[in-house]
């Protein structure tokens, strides 16, 4: 699959599927869609792929101009068809060909053309003989008639011959394709595909892989609404953007003069009553049939420029209403937000008409306008509310300094949480670079604070943080500032500097009898305390549950449902922590709040990583790695990455694996980011350890154990990923290490009663036993282990130590237990899709049966047969659980019965019983 089709990876494996399916017999595969939507990208893609398959193809790209062209669309099919073909064809065919061609004279004499259709079919036929031929037509609907007539006699004559066709087709010109070649399809294994709209992520890589620009992720949401995900639309409507340098509040984005011209060229041909209804439903923001003249929008109904349905019209495409609306003056804009604001009864909306109407600054509706976005904030719409923020700025008369000042710190809010980082940073530092020395500075300060620390430094919010402390004298908004500085303290791995500053929080927002915010330091307390081993207060945890204000402008990191869920994930309550995270994605989806989707994604990642669904989590750590990328968040990048990668190292998927951890190390070296670090290091030595490199795996995990021996004691983050570090110690020998960090491991169980630290600490103290020689106290350990296992959902730790285990009972000489054991971890390592650590347990199963080279030992796979043959199982039903067809069972079976010395299935129970006891003796 190549790097360069850019968000069709769905489309791309459907035509992997149907090369595959062509060495079988003749296929077709048609892409469809709208001009513009990548359809020739993406058949182009997979005619690359045939041909490095090593696949003959045979391509033509007609073009409208040239449907008038007899057999220029074959000629370009066999421009490069060998003379070692043309030879082999009849001279009757070989001739007629050639003319057609235009390889030879025609002497006046025309060729007939089912000549040449059956020099196509013959020479088709040859082609095939020597493996896969692909005929890749692009834009078939422009195929000349001499060249598809030729092609419908070939496709209706292909019997089993291994050929495909490739093709792809324009909705709207289907008409445009005869009924003939319709009918030569439907005779073929056939599917056609229609291309849809690119998502934001894979707009936003196209737009910087071909404008070398970057957009914020508003204005790319914004971008792939206009444009309905069309590529070649949002090119056009970004070069426009980056033409004008800036996008006015409220105004909408630039239609392209060469696009608005071909799109009001449509809009020109209706009524003058329908174009001047029309605009007015092109500058409201829900346009329905009660605020428009409905009469008027019937002729643009009829001609496909908007559509009309339970009250709502809606433009057939984007493009229209930005195209009408741009197209208008400025004057008659006015007039028309004007009228429109006297017969809106919608307060936001009638604001903000009135605000695009007005022609100078209006305190009356500037404060309308600060009403409304406070009103657009709460049902979720951050952006609209910054949009009408920065349009009361505007409005705001210039004596009045402190207020403006404010305002314009509300929409730089508004733009953080909607996605918008540069905007909002932007905004901020015209407000910094004033003389303003009051709250409104503390205020700016903070926000700026939580800008950088999601961008790329805690210690320059640290730095802001403490700035602001100097100019907030009310208690809530102190408390506030010491909540983030809770946070970045955390984050730069400085815990004792953070549970001052929580505590400091908790105090004032006590003083300030804002019992929301109170709930927001009562969760701050309690995870600190718990990541400085004081164990989980889940009393104050509930409590800020219960005061918790879901509609605060706050970060992400400090509501208390998303500390609730960290800690839950931390105590190894994966169920609570799913429904209450997967509850906070929901609202902030719905609220708008883009710049919390990256931490809530990395903490979703976590949780289904740990619960066993690999993809899933893979899917969670992807979706916050784009949004961050998008919102240009390194520090969400950072631990997005390393997620994906353990996630994805757990799958067995290693060079994807290994991409995120040199990327993740790489954007780690840029900053001072001490849980990205630890993450990374994290992800890095899992991969190492999966791959049964102890030694390296030590050496990336060194960070975490030096950490853990500094302080003494193991806590809730660093326990997820010590086990790794001390199974590649005792790999290398380091015995006494590994026992000390495996001691604090077990402490840390102990005392906050984490059934997983428990159970990896007892699996790790069992490999430093048996180390030693000392299989007794190693086989009680992993008793302990697997005791605690019984309390977790956690299949792929579970296997881990089933895996030990298997290794305690061989070299305990009980072999058919070991086997159990190893049968066991690989069942649910295949279950899970971990492919490295199935490959290890099936590699130590394979080697438990190797202990004697007598004729009549089962191999593994008879073993497996036997036992569910012995089971009652049907050969059809084994066959389905072993992955092998029905007569390699029977095979199998019939080995069996000869190494046993039986005959039939009857005796098989009883014999296999007498061997087992036999072997566990």
């Amino acid at each position: 699959m190549s790097d360069l089709v850019v968000g069709r990876e769905s489309e791309l494996e459907v035509a992997d599927r149907f090369l595959t399916a062509v060495t079988q017999g003749p296929r077709c595969l048609v892409f469809e869609g709208e001009a513009g939507i990548g359809k020739t990208t993406v058949w182009h893609e997979a005619a690359s792929s045939a041909a490095r398959r090593g696949d003959r193809v045979v391509s033509c790209r007609p073009a409208e101009a040239e449907t008038k062209l007899a057999f220029s669309g074959l000629a370009d099919m066999l421009c490069d068809l060998e003379n070692a073909v043309l030879e082999r064809l009849p001279t009757p065919q070989r001739r007629a060909l050639e003319v057609a061609l235009l390889r030879v004279d025609d002497d006046g004499r025309a060729s007939e053309r089912r000549t040449v259709f059956s020099a196509f079919a013959s020479a088709v036929s040859i082609m095939a003989e020597t493996g896969p031929l692909v005929v890749a037509v692009d834009d078939v609907q422009w195929l000349d008639a001499p060249s598809r007539a030729a092609l419908e006699f070939v496709l209706r004559r292909l019997a089993n011959r291994p050929v495909g066709l490739l093709a792809s087709l324009r909705i709207g010109d289907a008409a445009l394709v005869p009924s003939s070649l319709v009918r030569a399809l439907a005779d073929l294994p056939a599917e056609r595909l229609r291309l849809g709209p690119l998502s934001v992520g894979a707009l936003q890589v196209v737009l910087r892989e071909r404008l070398a620009q970057e957009f914020a992720r508003p204005t790319l949401i914004r971008i792939a609404a206009a444009s309905a995900g069309n590529p070649l639309y949002a090119l056009e409507i970004a070069r426009e953007l980056v033409r004008r340098e800036e996008l006015r509040p409220a105004e909408p984005l630039p239609v392209p003069e060469n696009l608005s011209t071909l799109l009001l060229a449509r809009i020109r041909r209706l009524p003058a009553r329908t174009r001047k209804a029309l605009l007015a439903a092109a500058a409201l923001s829900q346009p329905t049939l009660d605020r428009l003249d409905g009469a008027a929008l019937a002729p643009a109904q009829k001609a496909g420029i908007v559509e009309i349905g339970e009250g709502r019209v809606c433009f057939a495409h984007p493009l229209y209403a930005s195209a009408l609306y741009t197209s208008a003056g400025a004057e008659e804009r006015r007039q028309l937000h004007l009228q429109l604001a006297g017969r809106l009864a919608d307060a936001e909306e009638r604001a903000r008409h009135l605000a695009l109407a007005a022609e100078g600054p209006n305190e009356e509706i500037a404060t309308a306008l600060e009403a409304a976005g406070a009103r657009a904030r709460l049902r979720g719409a951050p952006d609209a509310a910054a949009d009408l923020l920065q349009l009361a700025t505007r409005l705001t008369p210039r004596a009045e300094v402190e207020r403006r000042c404010l305002r314009v710190i509300a929409a730089a809010e508004h733009h953080f949480h909607a996605g918008d980082l540069a905007r909002a940073r932007v905004l901020l530092e015209e407000v910094l670079a004033g003389d303003q020395t009051g709250p409104e500075r503390g205020q700016a300060l903070r926000v700026l604070g939580e800008i950088r620390y999601h961008e790329d430094s805690f210690a320059a919010a640290m730095s802001l943080f403490e700035g602001a402390l100097a100019h907030l004298g009310d208690a809530a908004s102190a408390a506030s500032v010491h909540l983030n500085l809770a946070y970045a303290h955390t984050n730069l791995g400085d815990l004792t500097g953070a549970a001052p500053e929580a505590g400091a929080a908790l105090e004032q927002s006590i003083r300030s009898g804002d019992r929301g915010l109170q709930a927001v330091a009562l969760a701050a307390t309690a995870i600190v305390g718990l990541l400085l081993g004081q164990g989980a207060d889940w009393e104050r945890v509930e409590q800020a549950m219960a005061l918790e204000d879901p509609d605060r402008q706050i970060v992400i990191q400090l509501r208390p449902s998303l500390i609730a869920g960290l800690m839950m994930i931390y105590s190894d309550e994966l169920e609570q922590a799913r429904e209450v995270l997967l509850a906070l994605r929901q609202r902030t989806i719905e609220h708008g709040e883009e710049s919390g989707l990256p931490f809530l994604a990395w903490n979703l990642a976590m949780l289904e990583r740990l619960g066993g669904d690999l993809d899933t989590a893979a899917r969670f750590a992807g979706e916050g790695y784009e949004i961050a990328c998008q919102l240009g968040s390194k520090t969400m990048q950072i631990i997005n990455l390393a997620e994906r990668c353990l996630a994805r190292t757990t799958a067995g998927d290693v060079a994807s694996a290994r991409r995120d951890a040199d990327e993740a190390r790489r954007l780690g070296g840029e900053l001072v980011y001490v849980i990205g670090e630890l993450w990374t290091c994290a992800a890095a030595g899992f991969l190492e350890m999966s791959l049964g490199n102890p030694a390296a795996a030590a050496e990336a995990f060194e960070p975490l154990a030096a950490g853990v021996e500094l302080r003494g004691f193991c806590d809730p983050v660093i326990a997820l990923f010590l086990p790794d570090q001390i199974e590649a110690l005792v790999a290398l020998g380091q015995l006494e290490r590994a026992d000390a960090l495996a001691a604090m491991l077990e402490e840390h169980g102990r005392n906050h009663e984490r059934a997983l630290a428990t159970a990896t600490a007892s699996r790790c103290q069992s490999l430093v036993l048996a180390a030693r020689g000392d299989l007794k106290q190693a086989a009680a350990a992993i008793d302990q282990a697997l005791a605690a296992h019984a309390r977790l959902e956690m299949p792929f730790e579970l296997a881990r130590t089933l895996l030990v285990n298997g290794l305690l009972e061989r070299r305990a000489r009980r072999k058919r237990r070991a086997r159990d054991c190893f049968e066991q971890a690989l069942s649910i390592f295949n279950q899970l899709g971990a492919k490295l650590w199935a490959e290890r347990a099936r590699a130590e199963l394979d080697r438990s049966y190797r202990r004697r080279s007598s004729p009549g030992e089962l191999t593994p796979t008879e073993q497996r047969i036997a036992e569910l043959a012995a089971a009652g199982l049907t050969n059809r039903a084994i066959a389905e659980r072993v992955f092998l067809s029905p007569k390699t069972v029977e095979a199998n079976l019939a080995r069996v019965y000869r190494k046993l010395g039986i005959r039939s299935r009857a005796p098989l129970g009883q014999a296999m019983a007498k061997r087992d006891r036999f072997e566990t003796k």
